[in-house]
Parts: C-alpha cells; structure tokens; sequence
C-alpha cells in the first residue's frame, strides 16, 4: 500500500500496489482525487525518485523533498501512518479479521480517521479542514469493519453466474469500506462469504443479533488470532497484545 497524508489537513489516503513500480500511478490517483499538492514529501525510496515521477511534478509544478536515509522521522507522513497502522491493527485483533483483509482494513480505518475530529487540528476533521465543508459522517454509524451484513440477491436467470451460489434471496456477505465513487453518499463495499466478490451495495440489513455483539463473543471465549501490520523497516519482534479497552478511537474521558 502507499500512504499519503496531508501536512495541514492530516487527511490520509491508502492506495492498494501490486509492485513498486506502481507508485507513480497512485501519485497521479491522489492528485486526480485531492487536487496536486504544493510539495511532495518522501523518504529515500528510488521509486519515489524516478523520471517518470519527476516528470508529473515538473508538468504539475510541484517541488519535492526527501528526508535523509535513515532518518524516516523527517517526513511527517511516518508519524500519522503509526497511528493509522496502530488503529488497524487494534480492529484487525477486536475483529478477528483474516490477515489476507489487511489492505481493505487499512483503508476504512484511514476513512473513519478523516471524518473524525482530531485534537491537534483543534478538534476539527480533517476532511472538513481540507475542503473547507461541515461533513456529513452518518455512513461511519451504520456499521463496523467486518461485521455480517445481508443484501438482496441480484436478480439472474443463472445463479451460479451472479453474487452467490445458493438459490437464496439473500446474500450473506461481511461489511468492509465505503463506496466514494459509487451511487449516493450511503453506499458501501461488502465481501461476499460464497464467492468472495467485492460488491457495492447501498440497500443491506445487518445480521441477527448476537452475530456481531462483541460482548457476547468475548463472553463464549472467543479468543482472536493477532494480526499485525508492519512496515519494511520495523524489525521481527512482535508487537504487545492491543486489549479492548484501550481502543485508539475512543476519547479518555475520566478526569
């Protein structure tokens, strides 16, 4: 994945790459997305420092700076991607979610932290800083990473072509980001259980109670696998056991 986060905004956007060599598409991607940036920071990476990449900042007048080899605190990006990698990490464990869902984990979690307020930008969001806009974050309430959420099947003369294999009239799928770029604000991505299709989907129905009660998991001892993100240069230790009760996303309220 790349990460790109704002310097005043502190918005972040997380762009999935099969190879390195895919870098230069995700710059354009976020410049087509969030307009071209007065300057770009990177670290030492060749990737980021090729000719094609130097290039699309000449065309764009966009100037750049790299940090130091070594020295990854000098781009501001490190430290807003330790917190995103941090609350991914925490739902991944709370969630129990499959390690193979890290990519789609990582990027709901960045979209909940641009639609959240955050303390150094004086409690503001940081979409709201970066677009200038009260936002709308109903689509955060609806549902949470991973939870079991049910749509009406496509209509198909052939189910064994659509969503799906059984001849149900519903399907069983897990909840897992947002549709921006898809039908109205409500819109969401899900994973299907059968045929592990991504589909975007606004009209769903959350599962049954007791499906998705955390509470109710925790009490028949349900104890999930952890799952870490890490970044090229962390070393092998493992990281501590992220418990419930210190979720990142939840404000210390206690005096």
């Amino acid at each position: 994945a790349q990460v790109y986060v704002g310097r005043r905004s502190l918005v972040i956007d997380v762009f999935g790459m099969s190879t390195d060599s895919q870098f230069v598409n995700t710059l354009l991607d976020v410049i087509r997305k969030r307009g071209a940036m007065d300057k770009l920071i990177s670290d030492s990476a060749k990737v980021e420092a090729s000719q094609r990449v130097d290039e699309v900042l000449r065309a764009l007048i966009i100037t750049r700076h790299r940090s130091e080899r070594d020295y990854q605190h000098q781009n501001f990006a490190e430290h807003r991607y330790n917190h995103l990698k941090r609350n991914t990490n925490f739902v991944m464990n709370l969630r129990n979610v499959p390690p193979e869902l890290w990519l789609l984990c990582l990027q709901w979690v960045a979209d909940v932290m641009n639609l959240t307020s955050e303390r150094s930008l004086g409690y503001r969001v940081p979409l709201g800083v970066l677009t200038g806009q009260t936002m709308d974050i109903s689509i955060l309430l609806m549902f949470f990473f991973y939870d079991v959420v049910y749509f009406t099947r496509p209509k198909s003369k052939d189910y064994s072509g659509g969503v799906g294999n059984e001849k149900t009239s519903e399907v069983r799928a897990w909840f897992v980001g947002f549709a921006w770029d898809c039908g109205h604000a409500l819109t969401f991505k899900v994973l299907t259980c059968d045929t592990r299709q991504i589909v975007e989907i606004s009209q769903m129905r959350a599962a049954g109670d007791g499906i998705n009660n955390l509470r109710l998991d925790s009490k028949a001892g349900e104890v999930p696998t952890k799952n870490f993100i890490w970044s090229n240069r962390e070393d092998d230790d493992e990281l501590p056991t992220i418990q419930a009760d210190n979720a990142p996303f939840v404000e210390d309220k206690t005096d």
